[in-house]
């Protein structure tokens, strides 16, 4: 077998800790290639195009938490196209305190069968709120083992409000009430005010990103690593294939259930301190849910929906014309398809140029005319779902049809009978529907074209959504499975970082220090090296 051979370094996984961590070594000059198990880059960053016209769907990450991370300080630089959302769960981040040119959101409470405003005075929804908005102002000693259950129990929030927040709160963070640690929980919250301010989407799908990191780098994609020996001499890496190569240094990215399940066999095998930290950290699953419809059955401006009680238990509301506000640093997006009811081909065409061509015959001098249409597809709209932790495992055991099925009807409950106009507020202009609901009792199935599902906890080489602050999670734990092993081994991702793991800039910084310990290691300035992309 023809072996590979090199003094180099070999990150192992394209996700944006690994193609951060090689642009940075790249930009040093160090000898560096990225193996990747799967077929594209960005690992948990995954974007699909051609499901609708006028957007990037984002399969795994979507949304940029906060204005001061290094991750929107790219894209602002880049002037990708992106929008302020109006969030108004405090798992999706902090709440502007306006809505964002108009946008709302509500919350369904699944029991009661009731859609209520972001702004409901509902008592136990405040109540709810407010105690989880708290939490960064808590100070809890190490010793606090409650779970966020038991926390708002404690702060006297009713089983209506704490269902709210498993399916707000909870859900988000890749878990559920009663696996979450109180005292890392006050931990992230005052971590996440640090990130900025605001919560934002780009129109060209967040997979971007790892695509422009990627630029210049040399990988591997569909090389899978089976083993690291890293014993004495050259470290060598085995693909699922058998194929080898040899590097003087590793950095390991994978995500968490790749590292519990032992999927990567080490030769010496790993400490105990860092087999101890994957097995008390979580990382549960995720399921994403996509429905295109016909029209739009929801009101202008419209978020998402916090469910209670519910199939799913977040909802996110998109289309051509796209929700939230542009940012200031974004390039003007290209014009979004309309819909031309007025048109001689009716509503379900966008026509966008008529020609009438007239035609004079020489001899009798008698005149024809004829007509031609420039079509492009209906505008679609989308809805997306989003299930994690025992929401993703219930979901993830039903098949596609089940899943439409099921996602319909919530939908049809939550919007039939008028309930998108009751939502708007009176004191402003009515915002009217995208056309007129054959099935006002079903206003979703009626309109239902299509269906897209992911489930990243069946991903092979991922296993879930993001880790969480479960119990059995703390700083210390996160620092021994981040720990380098005799300075040839090193580790990131996500869950390696101390405080700000769970997103897409968490993981960036884990890659920004991996690489400098490398450097470090050997002997190489950091100072040296230049910061151009990042």
């Amino acid at each position: 077998m023809q072996r590979e051979k090199g003094g180099k370094v070999v990150v192992v996984g394209a996700g944006a800790s690994g193609l951060v961590c090689a642009s940075i070594l790249r930009e040093k000059g160090v000898d560096v290639e990225i193996v990747e198990a799967q077929d594209y880059v960005g690992g948990r960053v995954k974007s699909l195009r051609g499901f609708v016209e006028w957007k990037a769907l984002d399969l795994g990450a979507e949304f940029v938490h906060g204005d001061g991370t290094p991750l929107k300080d790219i894209i602002d630089k880049q002037g990708w196209p992106c929008r302020l959302l109006f969030t108004w769960a405090q798992g999706d981040g902090e709440t502007p305190a306006l809505p964002v040119q108009g946008g709302i959101s509500a919350y369904w409470l699944g029991r009661e069968k009731k859609l209520l405003r972001y702004d409901t005075d509902h008592p136990e929804i405040r109540k709810a709120n407010e105690t989880v908005w708290n939490m960064g102002a808590q100070h809890p000693s190490d010793s606090d083992k409650r779970t966020l259950e038991q926390y708002l129990i404690d702060e006297g929030v009713s089983e209506q409000g704490r269902d709210l927040a498993d399916a707000g709160y909870a859900n988000t963070v890749c878990s559920a009430s009663d696996r979450l640690s109180f005292a890392e929980l006050t931990k992230i919250e005052r971590v996440w005010d640090l990130n900025g301010d605001g919560d934002f989407r780009l129109d060209g799908g967040l997979a971007q990103v790892p695509e422009y990191l990627a630029r210049g780098l040399r990988i591997r994609t569909s090389w899978p690593v089976k083993r690291i020996a890293h014993g004495r001499g050259p470290i060598t890496l085995v693909s699922e294939a058998g194929q080898q190569l040899e590097a003087s240094r590793v950095v390991v990215t994978v995500p968490l259930p790749v590292l519990k399940a032992g999927r990567i066999e080490f030769d010496p095998p790993l400490p105990q301190e860092k087999i101890k930290a994957t097995q008390a950290l979580a990382m549960d699953g995720a399921i994403k849910v996509v429905m295109k419809f016909s029209r739009r059955f929801w009101p202008d401006e419209f978020h998402g929906v916090i469910c209670s009680h519910s199939f799913l238990p977040e909802l996110w509301f998109d289309g051509p014309q796209r929700v939230g506000a542009l940012t200031p640093w974004s390039k003007p997006p290209r014009p979004a398809p309309t819909n031309n009811a007025s048109l001689p081909l009716g509503k379900a065409a966008g026509v966008t140029k008529i020609t009438t061509t007239v035609t004079i015959d020489n001899a009798s001098g008698a005149a024809s005319t004829a007509t031609s249409y420039a079509v492009e597809p209906a505008p679609t709209y989308i809805v997306s779902g989003f299930a994690t932790s025992r929401n993703a495992d219930r979901v993830g055991k039903l098949s596609r049809q089940e899943i439409i099925y099921f996602m319909l009807q919530q939908l049809d409950e939550m919007f039939a009978n008028g309930a998108a106009d009751r939502l708007v507020d009176e004191s402003q202009p009515e915002q009217p529907l995208a056309g007129p609901t054959p099935d006002p009792a079903r206003p979703a199935t009626s309109a239902f074209l299509d269906c897209l599902v992911y489930d990243w906890g069946k991903n092979p080489y991922v296993g879930g959504g993001y880790s969480s602050a479960n119990s059995g999670s703390s700083q210390q734990v996160r620092e021994d499975l981040a720990r380098p092993i005799d300075g040839r081994v090193f580790f990131a991702g996500e869950a390696t970082n101390p405080t700000n793991f769970m997103t897409m800039h968490g993981a960036m910084e884990t890659g920004e220090t991996a690489a400098k310990l490398v450097l470090q290691s050997m002997g190489i300035a950091e100072s040296d090296a230049p910061r151009s992309r990042l």
